[in-house]
């Protein structure tokens, strides 16, 4: 199966890294984030098991990745096999629908579900994909704790003709990275 690595520039809506020199950042609100020199570069490919991403570039405004709110991604019109998310939540864990549509009409829904950024392991047994050593807080970094981005791998029974994914809205939940997997 070919993956199809879907871009989210249009749609980050958070600045969730953040470097000790610019704290910036705020995948939470009180402003903890992700250490960006413990995480792939911006842009580049991360590799898990058998899955491919691109971690998200960062955008003009610092935005780094896609807090919910029910978006809607356009893909390639086409049939696929496999849905793959990078993402975490923040304020708990969450499990949230996700829409596959074709001409506007839902053809499929599906969970997604992630765990909090600083637990020790998926509370789904979804896996950690990446593991940072500490959390970044505006004014110290949190050694006691680290901070995890997490898999969703949805296989689906059989391929489903799409082109556009719906996303839940849940502003606890953050999505950095989406792979499609197809024969096309």
């Amino acid at each position: 199966m070919k993956p199809f690595h879907v871009d989210l520039t249009p749609f980050l809506n958070n600045a969730g890294t953040c470097t000790a020199a610019d704290r910036t950042g705020g995948f939470t609100p009180v402003g903890s984030c992700y250490p960006a020199e413990h995480l792939p570069a911006y842009g580049s490919a991360v590799v898990f098991e058998d899955k491919s991403f691109v971690f998200p570039v960062k955008t003009a405004e610092g935005y780094d990745n896609m807090e919910l709110e029910a978006q809607e991604i356009g893909v390639p019109r086409a049939a696929y096999h496999q849905i793959d998310l990078l993402g975490a939540c923040f304020n708990g864990s969450y499990f949230e629908t996700f829409e596959l549509l074709l001409d506007g009409q839902v053809v499929h829904r599906f969970q997604v579900k992630l765990s909090n950024f600083g637990n020790n392991e998926g509370w789904f047994g979804e896996p950690t994909v990446i593991r940072c050593p500490l959390i970044r807080a505006k004014n110290m970094d949190l050694t006691n704790v680290t901070a995890s981005i997490y898999g969703h791998f949805e296989t689906l029974a059989e391929p489903i003709l799409f082109d556009t994914i719906r996303a839940g809205d849940n502003p606890f939940m953050h999505i950095f990275a989406i792979t499609l997997r197809g024969d096309f």
